[in-house]
């Protein structure tokens, strides 16, 4: 083993203390280490280790990946192998390779003591968080934070609970999720690591917004912000998940101004990847407020970008943001059909049926006004096989796509069926809106299906139907989401594990995965949804007698 006072010892330990800070100039110190003499076996690992994480941090994860293999290989030392394997197993977990990032964590936890067991198990608890072992998960993080209290390592502390207590928000199944960040917060700061303490109280508001406290989280990213202001040290990124929120009610004013924001602070640090996420969202609050020229531009220009980074499931979604931007806003051609018809089929190969289903509804529309009602009808007639499967808004789609069909058959009366039959199911389920399709929905459910409803009444009902559907639409036009979590704690835990699985379910697609677990999982919280939000209406009305 190498003697901590060993110069080059130091000059490789300075490396690793280096890595977040200033990776570049830890990459300079390591590879001074490892061409300086005869460097032995643990100062050549951690030269290496530090190598590795350091390229990690600049996003280059086939390098890391490289270097911490070659960190493992050169030393004899049980303990520096195994933290080495603790640092290739973090960045496996990166890469997406969880199964072999959980072994290499599991074979370096025998061989670490103290300190670095508690760090191995926090790191274990990450990787069991991406393979969604929750309660594994939350079991590593829990020993890391007692083996952090043993040992008197502060910082380490911190990390777990922020960790842990994330991933219980995100479940919605522990009392002490505010304890576990509220606490982390105050150590960051008491250790003087303010922007540390800062995201956590970040984190503070995701976990407010997973409840369904979205004006405590508003209020938490606020005070937040300003906190991000006054270090000078921005978080464009983090603006995404303040856009989410605001455009999960739907307050779509709030959440054009600050996906504006996001573009602006990420285009000028030259973010690449999170630009594009950011023109997205921008796209997709500009099609809700009805500026169809900057929803369609801004979708245009995320999707050219999204295609430069190779990922296609990320560019065909905004290719279905732009389309219906460019549909919205008056064009009727061949080619806009053709993009609409084969963008749908793209969507529904990688497993987002819910923007596919919009799409091919949207297409049957134009081939309609475009006098080819044949084509729209063959459309439809996919479109409305949706009606017997999925989430609740997935569902009530399928009944519009089947109202429309009948409507172009001349059957009127068969159309206000299915679109009375689509807003009961969104009636139904109403206490789940907004935490299903969270990047795909609508923002205003049961609107079209009331709308056209209304026109159906309009042109061929009395005047108490006309009455009747006009206030389907009105009610359905003002509905907005909840920005109180429910009184129910069993409600309010599902719908927060609603999110979480939809949440992961989207991430999953968009990674290209099928995800077909969490989308079962999804079914049965929607289903378990209904059932407590019924119990929940039903001791209302007894209490209120």
């Amino acid at each position: 083993m190498a003697d901590s006072t060993d110069p080059g010892a130091v000059q490789a330990q300075a490396a690793l203390d280096a890595v977040q800070r200033y990776p570049r100039e830890a990459i300079a110190i390591a590879r001074q280490v490892l061409a300086a003499g005869q460097p032995d076996a643990d100062e050549r690992s951690t030269a290496e280790r530090a190598i590795g994480l350091a390229l990690r941090e600049l996003n280059d994860l086939p390098g890391a990946l490289r270097h911490l293999r070659r960190a493992v290989r050169v030393t004899d030392s049980p303990r520096a192998r195994a933290l080495a394997r603790m640092s290739l197993g973090y960045v496996l977990a990166n890469a997406g390779r969880t199964g072999a990032a959980l072994r290499a964590v599991t074979l370096a936890l025998p061989r670490l003591t103290g300190a670095d067991a508690g760090r191995a198990r926090m790191q274990r608890g990450v990787v069991l968080h991406y393979r969604g072992r929750f309660d594994e998960a939350v079991r590593d993080y829990g020993i890391a934070v007692e083996i952090a209290q043993r040992e008197g390592d502060l910082l380490l502390e911190a990390r777990a609970r922020n960790n842990r207590g994330l991933l219980n928000a995100h479940r919605g199944t522990s009392r002490d999720t505010d304890d576990d960040l509220f606490r982390s917060a105050a150590i960051f700061s008491r250790l003087g690591l303010d922007l540390a303490a800062a995201d956590t109280r970040w984190n503070i508001g995701i976990a407010a917004g997973q409840r369904g406290d979205v004006a405590g989280a508003l209020r938490s990213f606020a005070t937040v912000g300003d906190e991000y202001r006054r270090l000078s040290v921005p978080r464009p990124a983090l603006l995404l998940d303040r856009f989410e929120l605001l455009l999960s009610v739907p307050l779509v004013d709030e959440a054009v101004e600050v996906a504006t924001s996001a573009v602006t602070e990420l285009r000028r640090r030259g973010m690449a990847s999170d630009l594009a996420e950011a023109l997205l969202a921008r796209a997709r609050a500009a099609l809700l407020a009805g500026d169809l020229d900057t929803a369609a531009t801004a979708a245009a220009s995320a999707r050219a970008r999204f295609r430069r980074q190779g990922r296609r499931i990320w560019a065909a979604f905004a290719r279905h943001v732009e389309l219906r931007a460019e549909f919205a806003r008056g064009t009727r051609s061949t080619a806009l059909l053709t993009a609409m018809v084969r963008t749908a089929g793209q969507l529904d190969a990688t497993g987002w049926p819910s923007p596919a289903l919009t799409t091919r509804i949207e297409a049957a529309r134009l081939a309609e006004a475009m006098g080819r009602p044949a084509r729209a009808a063959e459309l439809l007639a996919v479109a409305a096989r949706a009606h017997r499967r999925g989430t609740a808004p997935h569902r009530a789609q399928g009944w519009y796509a089947l109202a429309l069909r009948r409507r172009l058959d001349g059957d009127l009366r068969g159309a206000a069926r299915a679109l009375r039959r689509g807003l009961g199911v969104l009636d139904g389920h109403r206490a789940s809106l907004g935490a299903t399709e969270l990047r795909a929905h609508s923002g205003a459910y049961g609107h079209e299906l009331a709308a056209e409803g209304l026109d159906i009444a309009v042109r061929t009902g009395t005047p108490a139907q006309v009455l009747a559907w006009a206030e389907r639409w009105r009610a359905n036009a003002l509905r907005m989401r909840a920005v109180q979590p429910p009184q129910d704690p069993e409600l309010a835990a599902a719908l927060a594990e609603l999110r979480m699985v939809s949440t992961a379910l989207e991430d999953a697609l968009l990674a290209g995965h099928p995800g077909y677990a969490l989308r079962r999982s999804q079914g049965r919280l929607e289903q378990r949804i209904r059932e407590l939000a019924r119990g929940a209406d039903g001791g209302a009305r007894r209490a209120a007698r």
